[in-house]
């Protein structure tokens, strides 16, 4: 079976993304998903032995997930499976395959609803800051990107809510709980303690 031309879509996406996405998306920009959530899908898929089509398409699913931003702030998500459904068949993506990718992806949306492998590595990968040591300064760029965005809460407001998310929160994978749990205890009880202090 021929594989589609993933690198072409790749570079195509982030070029999209590049050029553009609002600049106040802080935390939504192409550094999410480039720096943060295709690395962690590509760390996770590698310790969970995804392979082949199989791992073609996850990386896809993660290099797209967020394209909707373009177009939309609120359900993102259903835009960038839209936009996928447009663009893939380009680089030579079957109608299965496609029909993978937009699951993938309409399984990030929150609350995530993963049900395959590859779902929940994704779901995992879009909240790996959650155990990642620059934690708060992310949960601050998500913060700042809500106001630019006409949602009205305040900073304690924010770190309180976040901190019941993060308190709640599970990570799909035991992949990902093994490697992400340890810190994301440490930012819990940063959190706390910032909250605590009002600082």
């Amino acid at each position: 079976m021929k594989m589609p031309e993933y690198e072409m879509m790749r570079k195509h996406v982030f070029e999209q993304l590049e050029s553009n996405l609002d600049y106040r998306l802080y935390y939504h920009g192409i550094h999410h998903t480039k720096n943060y959530v295709l690395p962690a899908v590509e760390h996770l898929a590698y310790l969970e032995n995804i392979k082949g089509e199989s791992l073609i398409l996850l990386l896809s699913a993660a290099v797209l997930h967020d394209i909707g931003y373009i177009e939309k702030y609120e359900n993102n998500e259903i835009i960038a499976a839209s936009i996928a459904e447009e663009l893939l068949p380009k680089f030579t993506y079957t109608s299965k395959q496609i029909e993978l990718i937009k699951a993938m992806i309409m399984a990030t949306a929150l609350p995530q609803t993963a049900k395959t492998l590859s779902e929940k590595i994704i779901c995992d990968a879009d909240l790996c800051h959650f155990g990642a040591d620059n934690f708060i300064t992310i949960s601050n760029s998500l913060w700042r990107e809500l106001i630019e965005f006409g949602y009205n809460i305040s900073k304690d407001q924010w770190n309180e809510d976040t901190l019941n998310f993060l308190n709640t929160h599970s990570y799909w994978t035991d992949t990902a709980s093994i490697e992400w749990n340890k810190q994301k205890a440490v930012n819990i009880r940063r959190l706390s303690e910032q909250i605590k202090n009002k600082l």
